[in-house]
């Protein structure tokens, strides 16, 4: 039977598509093996016009994860309401949202400033500010981040970004990023979607597959000059 706390886990999750969505989907089912559990997840995460749209994971659901409700929509924030109204009913004594990207600012002052005060509000710092130059990067880390109760780091350098934005009242909590369990990603292709995927790209000799977006701190194109060697 479940003791733990009972927490509400608001995130992007399966069918949206994503390093973080993977990591928020294996991060709820832990979660709902200690303690009743409830997600909250997106509509639609980006602004429009930054995104012209939202990546979907086609691949089935896995088995255990815990039902998520698809409310929040970056630019409705009537969907912002809703999402507090439902944590509220719920009754959490915990609420963990992740902190990825500034672009998520104005819906996440809004749900942190008006969950119940009675709960507490943990956030996990996937990146304080983002690996790219951005204007207003820090202001909106600062913004956001000064309503959690907790914050969850994954690396040293963490702390060192957390320095400078004036937090030092906040809570931190140094974790690590735990490793996934090859069942987190499902079942592995067969041998006739490997093929056929293999001969989509012209059946090279080698293959790589990169996770996530391609940006230039990656390093994809270090690893292209290794391989070449």
């Amino acid at each position: 039977m479940a003791t733990g706390l009972r927490k509400t886990v608001i995130a992007a999750v399966h069918p949206l598509a994503g390093g973080v969505a993977q990591f928020n989907g294996a991060m709820a089912r832990a979660m709902a093996r200690t303690a009743p559990l409830e997600v909250v997840s997106w509509r639609r995460l980006y602004p429009p016009l930054l995104y012209r749209g939202q990546a979907f994971d086609p691949t089935p659901p896995h088995p255990e994860g815990p039902p998520a409700s698809f409310i929040l929509d970056w630019a409705d924030p009537r969907t912002w309401r809703a999402a507090v109204r439902q944590v509220a009913a719920f009754e959490p004594e915990a609420v963990v949202l992740p902190w990825v990207h500034p672009v998520v600012t104005p819906p996440y002052r809004y749900l942190l400033r008006h969950l119940p005060r009675r709960t507490t509000r943990v956030v996990i710092c996937h990146n304080v500010v983002p690996h790219e130059a951005m204007t207003g990067a820090r202001w909106a880390a600062r913004t956001v981040l000064r309503d959690a109760d907790l914050l969850v780091t994954h690396a040293p350098q963490q702390q060192e970004e957390l320095a400078p934005l004036g937090l030092s009242s906040t809570a931190v909590l140094e974790a690590f990023h735990p490793r996934f369990d090859p069942g987190d990603f499902g079942a592995p292709p067969s041998e006739d979607a490997r093929a056929e995927e293999r001969a989509r790209h012209g059946d090279p000799d080698l293959l790589l597959l990169t996770f996530g977006a391609i940006r230039p701190y990656k390093g994809v194109d270090l690893a292209l000059e290794a391989l070449a060697r």
